[in-house]
């Protein structure tokens, strides 16, 4: 039985964010074997992630912001009616950003700072770090 994840066609019975309104995605059959999900210690080849990261290797962070491969990535986010375009990723500079952390229970967790989900983790390892967490049941 194939999940319906996989489908190829727009069902409009499932929820909105796991219908389908495009061609199928060759990099999610990466992540499978013979359709099904694969088992521990089973091998897996990533094929299109190789390619990509051999061409990081070769040409940069050009690779990735300009070129074939921006044109494509857009392509593929415009087909499920994404926003993004070349343009967007032309001339693209990273900002370093001093780490956000909190130590729970000796062990420090390293965060971005805001705009991402880096904030809530360092709360939550905040709060956590009051508890034992291994000590409680469930309904605590």
């Amino acid at each position: 039985m194939v999940n319906h994840l996989l489908r190829n066609e727009l069902d409009l019975s499932l929820p909105k964010h796991i219908q389908l309104n495009g061609p199928p995605q060759k990099s999610a059959q990466e992540f499978l074997i013979d359709g099904r999900a694969i088992l521990v210690g089973e091998l897996i080849k990533l094929p299109t992630l190789g390619e990509t990261l051999m061409g990081i290797a070769t040409y940069g962070k050009n690779y990735i912001y300009e070129g074939q491969f921006a044109e494509k990535m857009c392509e593929f986010v415009q087909r499920y009616e994404g926003w993004l375009k070349v343009d967007d990723l032309k001339g693209f500079t990273a900002e370093w950003m001093e780490q956000i952390f909190a130590d729970y229970h000796g062990i420090r967790l390293f965060e971005c700072q805001p705009n991402g989900q880096g904030l809530a983790a360092v709360i939550s390892a905040k709060i956590a770090d009051g508890f034992d967490l291994a000590e409680m049941n469930n309904i605590e």
